[in-house]
């Protein structure tokens, strides 16, 4: 879906935005979906506002997301970034919740395929930055033979 160059965003929309603390509330917030991250802001207020977008609050680095879940409680669905030990967030919409579900599983997904390919050398061994790379190696023993 994506090629390496896509940095554009893939949605971005309104969104109830909840974290599971304690004392924690439903916050309106502003957010724009990229291929590895899901930054956060708030809400513009005024008259005079361009776009819905206002100060920037964070950026949520979708490999650290351990599942994206679909949640049904009574009175509304949610869509739940689970981070494990570090917590979840919540998030839910009057419209269009599903979209967001699929577009972050997905991007969830393919943020790991990359971060794992790139730990990865091109032969599929695991890189260690310590020991000396094949083709260095390669050269020390054809040297040695000289």
């Amino acid at each position: 879906m994506f090629d390496k160059e896509t940095v554009h965003a893939i949605k971005k929309g309104l969104l109830w935005h909840q974290r599971d603390r304690l004392f924690s509330r439903w916050k309106e917030r502003y957010f724009i979906l990229t291929r590895d991250y899901l930054h956060c802001f708030r809400r513009a207020s005024g008259s005079e506002r361009i776009s819905e977008m206002g100060q920037f609050l964070l950026k949520i680095k979708l490999v650290d997301v351990e599942k994206v879940e679909w949640e049904n409680k009574k009175t509304y669905s949610a869509v739940v970034l689970n981070f494990g030990r570090d917590g979840k967030i919540f998030l839910r919409a009057t419209e269009g919740l599903e979209e967001w579900f699929e577009f972050l599983e997905e991007c969830t997904l393919t943020s790991k395929e990359r971060r794992r390919a790139l730990r990865h050398s091109h032969d599929g061994k695991p890189r260690d930055n310590n020991n000396i790379t094949p083709s260095l190696d390669e050269w020390l023993t054809a040297r040695q033979k000289i």
